[in-house]
């Protein structure tokens, strides 16, 4: 009998060395992965989030941001818009419009020459506390007290530094409280600045020779077909639904999910939008014409975007992104808005496109590419992990 009590203390002995050393094992083992993932993607800016690439991953719908308005500023803001969009450039931070969220008190229209008698303009800032942000994919999907969900709280609206009457830098951040549910960041090509210029630059020069592509992702209004040759609205835009995702608007009217393409031209293209000597009459006032805006001789990138769906190009919201994919440029470029001289919203289909490189400085502490693997070193790697297409489904 003592022998068996001796054999059975030292099996349950042996096992809990074995149960020990496993666990050891285990342990070993997380370390050396965790060891090897902080090699593939070295944080060397501290003061910048970890970049991993499921961070990028999905569809381009969740990475645009939806900002809505709690009030309405009435004569202080008199074209105010329902909503805006932006890009989620970090998990806590938007890029919209300045458009969007500035604004004076005198204002008629968003022009570079309503203000052009006022030197010392400047604008104001919408409060933080009256908008929230939500995302795209979320649109049109409401809580009994009528918010939208999956909503947060702004903590503080940024105005870029030249983003006065004339909106030399359309661009602004916003600061959120909390991470709206299942978002994905905006992917960008480069975190320099001259080096996005040339990329957006590439990309005009492709749809010159042909070869280019961007698109918009948006909620398309289905609700009353659009005859054009016999093929209703809904015909002519077959196979660009995202998912097949379907929601009603408050006026009952269908909307989908969608992605349409846009063609960038230079702004040549788009005089009578941002010339009074080429707006339609109805629109000519008591502006004198700024040459150098005219013909885009400021600091600032803008181009003419176009479409050709059935519906003006005017309607899709101020700070909506444009996203390319031209060779191994591919991400957000720029963003669209309306506040212009002229913007038809019956049969318009050219927009104003602001250039991205313009808040690349904003944006430059923020972006967490900077952490990505090779982006320091020339960007080898980086490059090649960009070229596989591991920042977004293209759906």
């Amino acid at each position: 009998k003592a022998s068996v009590r001796k054999s059975n203390s030292s099996s349950s002995g042996n096992s809990s060395i074995t149960d020990m050393m496993a666990w050891i094992l285990t342990q070993v083992l997380f370390w050396v992965i965790a060891s090897l993932e902080a090699q593939k993607y070295p944080t060397r800016h501290p003061s910048i989030g970890d970049f991993d690439e499921r961070y990028y991953s999905g569809s381009r719908g969740q990475s645009v941001a939806a900002i809505y308005y709690k009030i309405r500023y009435g004569d202080n803001f008199r074209n105010q818009p329902t909503m805006c969009y932006g890009f989620f450039v970090d998990f806590k931070k938007v890029v919209t419009a300045c458009s969007c969220v500035g604004y004076r008190g005198d204002q008629h229209i968003s022009s570079p020459w309503y203000h052009e008698t006022d030197p010392d303009f400047e604008l104001q800032k919408v409060r933080p506390d009256d908008i929230y942000v939500g995302v795209l994919t979320d649109q049109f999907l409401k809580y009994a007290n009528n918010r939208p969900i999956n909503t947060v709280e702004v903590t503080n609206v940024q105005l870029a530094q030249n983003c006065s009457g004339n909106y030399h830098s359309n661009f602004a951040i916003l600061t959120l409280r909390d991470t709206p549910k299942g978002i994905k960041l905006a992917w960008l090509y480069t975190a320099d600045w001259l080096v996005m210029k040339w990329a957006i630059q590439k990309v005009v020069m492709a749809y010159s020779a042909g070869t280019g592509r961007c698109q918009v992702v948006r909620w398309a209004d289905h609700g009353k077909p659009l005859q054009d040759d016999g093929q209703s609205r809904r015909e002519k835009t077959r196979g660009n639904f995202q998912s097949g995702v379907v929601r009603f608007d408050e006026s009952g009217h269908k909307r989908v999910l969608t992605t349409n393409t846009i063609e960038i031209t230079t702004m040549h293209q788009c005089l009578q939008h941002v010339c009074p000597q080429y707006a339609p009459s109805t629109y000519k006032r008591a502006w004198r014409q700024d040459a150098l805006e005219c013909f885009n001789r400021y600091k600032q990138t803008r181009f003419c975007a176009s479409w050709r769906q059935m519906e003006s190009l005017c309607f899709v919201p101020r700070g909506t992104p444009v996203f390319c994919d031209v060779g191994p440029i591919r991400g957000v470029i720029g963003i669209l808005d309306n506040t212009t001289i002229w913007c038809d919203k019956s049969f318009n289909y050219k927009n104003i496109l602001y250039g991205v490189d313009t808040i690349m400085h904003g944006l430059y502490s923020i972006l967490r590419i900077r952490n990505g693997p090779g982006y320091d070193e020339g960007w080898p790697e980086y490059l090649d992990l960009v070229s596989t297409g591991a920042d977004y489904k293209l759906q």
